[in-house]
Order: C-alpha cells, then sequence, then structure tokens
C-alpha cells in the first residue's frame, strides 16, 4: 500500500514537472508557495524567484485591484474562474484562463491551488477577429453610406436634368408657337397685301389704261405697274398657290362673288356678257379644285381668305 501511494505520489509529480499548464499554489494573501517548471519558465523566473512573489506582482498595475477583490470573493465562493493578464520578468503580457479553487486544511481554508493556460495567442488572434470584424462592419456601414448618398445625389441630379428638360422642351414648345403665329401672321398680312393688290389694284390700273390717256399718263400708269410687279415678285411661292393662280380678271370677279354679286351683277358691273362671266366661274371652279362638285363657290372663297 505504501508502494502504491508512493508511485501514485511519483505520477502527480511527474505530471505537476513535465505538463505543458501552469499549475500554482499560493495563500490566501496571494504570496506564491509553488508553482510548476512550465510556468516558472514562461513566467521567465526561476522556482525560488517566483516563489518570493505575490501574484500581484505578476499584473499589471491598473488590473491590482480587481486581484483584491478576487481573494475576497474565493474565500467566500472556494472556487473563481476568468482571464488574467500577467507580466513576464522581461516585460511582455500574456493572456491566462485559470482555474483555482480552496485548499482546506483542518480547520478552514488554508491556501489556493490553481492550474492556468497561456492563450495569449488565441487572444490576440479572437482580438484581431473582432477588429477585423468592426472594420468590415465600418466598412460595409461606410460604403452603403456612400452608395446612399452617391443614389441620393444621382438621383437629384437626374431630377435636376429631367427638371431642365422639360423647362427646354416647354420654352421650346412656347417659341415653336410664337414662332408659328409670327409666320402665320406675317403670311396672312402678305396675302392681304397680294389680295389688294391683284384684287383691287391691278384691275383698276386695266381699266384705267382702257380710259382716254395723255402718253404721259400711260407711262405713269406702267412705271406703277412695274412697281407693283416688283413688289410681288418676292411672293412667287405663294401666287402659285391655288388662289393665286387666277388671272387679274378671275381675281375680280372672284372678289365680287365672294361681295354676293349674282353673275348678271358682275356682268353689268365689268361691262361683259354673262356668258363670259360664266366661263370665268367655271375657270375659278377647276383652278381651285372644285370642278364638278356641290360646293358654293362663294363660301370657298370665303374659306381661303381666313
Amino acid at each position: 500500500m505504501k508502494k502504491n501511494k508512493g508511485e501514485i505520489k511519483n505520477i502527480f509529480r511527474d505530471i505537476f514537472e513535465n505538463i505543458n499548464e501552469y499549475i500554482y499554489l499560493h495563500d490566501l494573501n496571494g504570496n506564491y508557495i509553488d508553482a510548476n517548471p512550465h510556468f516558472c519558465k514562461n513566467m521567465g523566473y526561476s522556482k525560488s524567484e517566483l516563489i518570493a512573489k505575490n501574484v500581484k506582482d505578476l499584473i499589471p498595475e491598473k488590473y491590482k485591484p480587481e486581484f483584491d477583490e478576487y481573494l475576497k470573493r474565493i474565500k467566500v465562493n472556494g472556487v473563481e474562474k476568468g482571464l488574467l493578464n500577467v507580466v513576464t520578468k522581461d516585460g511582455h503580457t500574456r493572456v491566462v484562463h485559470y482555474t483555482n479553487s480552496l485548499v482546506q486544511g483542518k480547520d478552514g481554508p488554508i491556501a489556493v491551488r490553481g492550474v492556468a493556460r497561456d492563450i495569449t495567442e488565441e487572444f490576440k488572434a479572437r482580438n484581431a477577429l473582432k477588429k477585423s470584424e468592426k472594420e468590415l462592419r465600418m466598412a460595409r456601414d461606410t460604403l452603403e453610406n456612400v452608395v446612399k448618398e452617391r443614389t441620393r445625389d444621382l438621383r437629384k441630379a437626374n431630377q435636376e436634368l429631367e427638371e431642365k428638360r422639360r423647362n427646354i422642351e416647354e420654352a421650346n414648345i412656347a417659341l415653336r408657337v410664337l414662332l408659328n403665329k409670327k409666320n402665320e401672321a406675317q403670311k396672312q398680312a402678305e396675302e392681304k397685301m397680294l389680295v389688294s393688290i391683284k384684287d383691287l389694284i391691278l384691275p383698276l390700273l386695266t381699266k384705267m389704261k382702257l380710259g382716254r390717256l395723255t402718253s404721259s399718263q400711260k407711262a405713269y400708269l406702267d412705271v406703277i405697274e412695274s412697281n407693283l410687279n416688283n413688289i410681288l415678285a418676292p411672293f412667287a411661292v405663294d401666287i402659285n398657290s391655288k388662289y393665286y393662280k387666277l388671272t387679274p380678271s378671275e381675281i375680280q370677279i372672284a372678289n365680287l362673288i365672294r361681295e354676293g354679286k349674282t353673275t348678271k351683277e358682275i356682268a353689268n358691273l365689268l361691262n361683259l356678257a354673262m356668258s363670259t362671266i360664266h366661263t370665268h366661274r367655271d375657270n375659278i371652279r377647276v383652278k381651285l379644285g372644285i370642278k364638278n362638285q356641290k360646293v358654293n363657290l362663294r363660301t370657298h372663297l370665303f374659306a381661303l381668305q381666313k
């Protein structure tokens, strides 16, 4: 039995000496009592150096008040687990995950035993991952904000362009309307002038030439007629329209028809035979494209004047 106990003790000692975990023992005030070689080696101390220290000597200054709270809790709870930052002899900070429990004596707790594992690299990797995830979230949020802002700017720019396009289109429509009105007014003025010259003035000149005139009076009439023809020349296109294909005599007769004169009244006014007036009326209908159609000539002539 004693031999078995010795073997078991040797086994536990072998584990204590060779395990790749930190195994330690400290009193109720945090002073180290014992520590395995792996703990001593990684902390950079010899065993004699380490057991001469308090746990607080290995803790960064800002965490020392927390260790005092730890001592109070473990005395009450009997067990404590958690993460702890410790500083090696050469000044490097390591992160360990510890599990500590009270060692009970005959009269109560006498010490604290513990096992800890160095998780520095895991901790760094986890923190790096958290940092990367945070940066990724920030980048994603920033990108989303940029996309939203760009989308908003593009939408606004498109709306402004659309509004400008509509304004330009409306302005163009208004301009076209004004130009059409101007052109129509100009065309109507030209048509009235042409009708007045061909319908009223030229026929009168023709009649005057048939009267008893002196040579000088005939010369003046020729000059007047020539000047009027010069005025009409720029409007040759309009003269070639349906209405202006009529001869001066036909225009004169068309004007009288438009005024409501009958064939007999026109013949008397112009000193022409009624058959001649009938011939002119037929020619007018042919040139206006209403020959053999049930269209009132006077009504049609009024429509051409509008």
